[in-house]
Order: structure tokens, then C-alpha cells, then sequence
């Protein structure tokens, strides 16, 4: 908690107001799919070429010099086990099912 008094001086015949902004700075990784597209962040969407974007009191600041090309890797994001079932009479559509995790997906085959 940040409980300082601000140090102004005031004179005779003078107003003075002050303003005390407490700041976090936290280090944020930022991907970006294709080149010249917009990307995602924690605050919205964003241009690699803007090198900033605000929202309400969050600012968002990157170098535009440190960016760099990097290969895709596969990654598992989530796992789970499910029945997969068939809908009767069409064989175009199924539905993948985790009640585990409560998920139900209806997927169809291209």
C-alpha cells in the first residue's frame, strides 16, 4: 500500500494540486500469427507497428527493434479423455464428449 504524502510547497495566493499515480510494471510475452496483422494482448487487440496501446489505466509499451521471426511449435494447450459418438443415420456428424471437464463438442469431418 502507497501512503505517502505529496511534498508541494504552496505560496500565498496559489492553488496547488497534486496527483499520485501508483504504477505496476509487469513483463508480458506477446505472439503475433502473421506479419503486418493485428495480435492479441491482454488489453485487446494491438499493431506490432503502433509499439503501444491503452486501455482505461493499463498501458501496454513495446520496442517495435526487438521483434523477431520465430517458428511455430506444436504445444498442448489441454488434454482429456471423451467418448466419441456417431449421430444415428448420418455418418457427418459427431459428437466428442468429457464430462469431466464438462465439455461437449459437435464436430463434423471435411
Amino acid at each position: 500500500i502507497f501512503g505517502r504524502d505529496p511534498e508541494i510547497v504552496g505560496y500565498w495566493l496559489q492553488t496547488i494540486d497534486s496527483e499520485i499515480l501508483n504504477c505496476v510494471l509487469e513483463q508480458v510475452q506477446l505472439y503475433q500469427q502473421m506479419e503486418d496483422e493485428d495480435f492479441s494482448t491482454p488489453i485487446g487487440k494491438a499493431s506490432a507497428k503502433s509499439g503501444s496501446l491503452s486501455h482505461n489505466h493499463l498501458t501496454l509499451v513495446w520496442d517495435k527493434t526487438y521483434t523477431q521471426k520465430s517458428q511455430h511449435t506444436m504445444r498442448i494447450v489441454e488434454s482429456g479423455t471423451g467418448s466419441l459418438t456417431k449421430k444415428l443415420g448420418d455418418e457427418k456428424y459427431f459428437r466428442l464428449l468429457d464430462d469431466r471437464r464438462q465439455l461437449d463438442f459437435h464436430l463434423t469431418p471435411q
